[in-house]
């Protein structure tokens, strides 16, 4: 999911060997123009050594979220609202909805003020299975805007490798390996909803850097439950990192 908050955060830099440039494109949302190569062992046609995975040094990065944000979500149904093929040239803004059924949460840990922070871990992967191949996702980056109680937005890199599903063995064979840079947006649907708006864009990278394909969608969520405290998330404590992290930044003050 987009993965997607705002007032500190971890930037990681992605090697390569392409030069990085922007461009302002539909709505004023600015992507890269190019992306870094992806780095060797990730490339198609390699093995895909899994054991690479095991020692990711996740950060332990914050963000401070909104009330209105903090929360579980639902979305049931998105709808695309513009794509564009870069190898073609054509674009199109006829939009058509579409399943995409996403649960997530923002908010996982409280200061002693009553604010709400979300735990940001750069890098970390996912995992999903399609039907013939395992997709994975190495998010390599998320960079948050800053603070505003209206909006918020995030910029993520994600390095999607997709290796054929077998039976045996850990060390799988990249069928598939690109980039995707998404830039996320959410804000109140409306003053009597609790629901909110998710703009989503999505532009994608072949594995030398170069633009395959944007696609711009956008949905309504529906809010399921209030903001609740995550005290353990992809096996790491979250009280004790949340702590660390108003510490090393002090925030001592803010120390629930």
């Amino acid at each position: 999911m987009r993965i997607l908050l705002l007032l500190a955060w971890t930037w990681l830099s992605i090697t390569g060997s392409a030069r990085a440039e922007a461009t302002t494109l539909e709505g004023g949302v600015r992507h890269m123009d190019l992306m870094p190569s992806v780095e060797e062992s990730f490339r198609k046609g390699n093995v895909l050594d899994a054991s690479v995975f095991e020692n990711l040094n996740s950060g332990n990065g914050w963000v401070r979220v909104p009330a209105w944000m903090a929360g579980t979500w639902l979305v049931q149904e998105e709808t695309a609202v513009y794509r564009k093929d870069f190898a073609s040239g054509r674009s199109t803004k006829s939009p058509h909805r579409f399943k995409a059924r996403h649960k997530f949460i923002y908010g996982m840990q409280k200061d002693r003020l009553g604010g709400i922070w979300h735990y940001i871990g750069v890098p970390y992967k996912s995992e999903t299975r399609l039907a013939s191949v395992n997709e994975i996702h190495l998010v390599k980056e998320k960079r948050f805007d800053p603070y505003t109680e209206n909006r918020v937005r995030f910029r993520s890199v994600v390095n999607v490798i997709r290796v054929k599903r077998t039976n045996h063995g850990r060390d799988q064979k990249i069928k598939e390996s690109y980039v995707q840079e998404s830039i996320t947006s959410y804000e109140p649907y409306s003053a009597n909803s609790d629901d909110i708006k998710l703009q989503a864009s999505t532009k994608s990278f072949n594995q030398d850097g170069k633009p395959m394909i944007q696609a711009d969608n956008e949905a309504r969520v529906k809010k399921l439950a209030q903001f609740s405290p995550v005290n353990n998330y992809r096996d790491r404590d979250m009280r004790y990192l949340f702590r660390l992290f108003l510490t090393e930044t002090g925030r001592d003050d803010l120390l629930p």
